[in-house]
C-alpha cells in the first residue's frame, strides 16, 4: 500500500525534496502514508492535530508543501491553506489500481526524510531540515547500542511531530521486526500502561521522563521493561531521583539516557544508568557523543 500510493504521489509532482505534510491520527494509514511519501522521494511535514490552530497555520505557511495528505475524518482540523488536500480513504480505489512494487529512488543521503518543527519555548518554532544521511546515521547508532536481541520490536505512542518518535518508528521497520501503533484516543496513560501490561515482547521502549514519573504505582519494572527490553529515555532532562525509583528492581538492563536536540536528530549523546553508582547528584550524565559525531563544549 505504501508502494502505490508512492505511485499515486510521484503522479502528483512528488519528487526528491518535495515537502509533503502529513496529517493523521496515530493508525494503520499514518504509517502507510509517511513510507508513501520517503518511497516517493518526499520529505514528510508531520501536523500534530491536537495543537493549537494557530500552530498548524503558522507550520503550513512556513512550509507552503504544495500536498498535504490526511483523511475524511481530519480535514476539518486543517486550517485554510493553498496547499491541495488530498484525503486518501476518497482516493482509495485510485491508489488501489497503481503498481505495488518498489519505486525506483530518488532521494540521496543529502536529500531531506522530514522537515520537524521545534516547541518554539525560545521564541517562533523552527523547521529542523534532516537529511536521509543524519536519520541513518543515528539509525545505526540504535541498532548498535539499543538492540542486543535478534529482534526490535516497539511500540509508537507519541506524536510523530516530536522527533522522539523517530526510534520507535523506523527502527523495526529496519531491522524487520514489529512495530506496535498505540491509537490516538482520550486517556493516553491509560492506553499505555494497559499495553505495557499485556505486552512484555518489546525490545525498544523510547520514554521521556515525565512518562517514567506518570507510570510509578502502575507498573512494576517487569510489566515496563521486558526480558529483551532497552529503556530509552529522552526529550527532557533526566534527574536522579526518578532513576533510583526504578533501578532497584533492575537486575537485567540498563536505562539509556539519551540527550540531542532536533537540529542534532533525536539524540547525540548517551549514558547507561547500569546501578545506583553511575547517579551523582540528582542530574543524569548526557555522557558520550555516539558513533560519528562530536560535541564541542562552548562555555561553563
Amino acid at each position: 500500500k505504501a508502494n502505490q500510493l508512492a505511485s499515486y504521489l510521484r503522479e502528483k509532482g512528488v519528487k526528491a525534496d518535495t515537502l509533503v505534510a502529513i496529517a493523521f491520527d496515530r493508525s494503520l494509514e499514518m504509517i502507510i502514508g509517511l513510507l508513501g511519501i520517503l518511497k516517493a522521494g518526499g520529505t514528510y511535514v508531520p501536523l500534530d492535530l491536537d495543537n493549537p490552530e494557530e500552530r498548524l497555520q503558522f507550520i503550513l505557511e512556513d512550509v507552503n508543501p504544495p500536498l498535504i495528505i490526511t483523511n475524511t475524518k481530519n480535514i476539518d482540523k486543517i486550517p485554510a491553506t493553498w496547499a491541495q488536500i488530498i484525503c486518501l480513504d476518497e482516493e482509495e480505489n485510485s491508489i488501489n489500481n497503481l503498481p505495488s512494487h518498489n519505486l525506483p529512488s530518488l532521494s540521496t543521503p543529502c536529500h531531506l526524510a522530514y522537515v520537524i518543527y521545534t516547541s518554539g519555548s525560545t521564541g517562533k518554532p523552527k523547521g529542523v531540515e534532516i537529511t536521509h544521511a543524519s536519520l541513518i546515521q543515528y539509525l545505526m547508532h540504535c541498532l548498535t547500542h539499543y538492540v542486543s536481541h535478534e529482534s526490535a520490536h516497539s511500540l509508537l505512542h507519541s506524536s510523530i511531530a516530536f522527533d522522539m518518535s523517530i526510534t520507535s518508528l523506523f527502527l523495526p521497520l529496519i531491522k524487520g521486526s514489529s512495530l506496535y501503533v498505540l491509537p490516538s484516543e482520550e486517556g493516553k496513560l491509560e492506553s499505555l500502561i494497559a499495553f505495557l501490561k499485556d505486552h512484555n515482547t518489546l525490545n525498544i521502549l523510547k520514554l521521556t521522563p515525565s512518562h517514567l514519573t506518570a507510570l510509578r504505582g502502575h507498573l512494576s519494572f517487569e510489566e515496563l521493561i521486558g526480558p529483551h527490553t532497552s529503556l530509552v529515555v529522552g526529550g527532557e532532562a533526566l534527574l536522579g531521583d526518578e532513576v533510583k525509583a526504578w533501578l532497584p528492581s533492575s537486575k537485567r538492563t540498563s536505562i539509556i539516557n539519551e540527550y540531542g536536540p532536533t537540529e542534532t536528530t533525536v539524540g547525540c549523546s548517551i549514558f547507561e544508568v547500569e546501578s545506583v553508582n553511575d547517579i551523582h547528584g540528582n542530574s543524569i550524565s548526557i555522557g558520550k557523543s555516539i558513533a560519528n559525531t562530536q560535541i564541542y563544549i562552548l562555555d561553563s
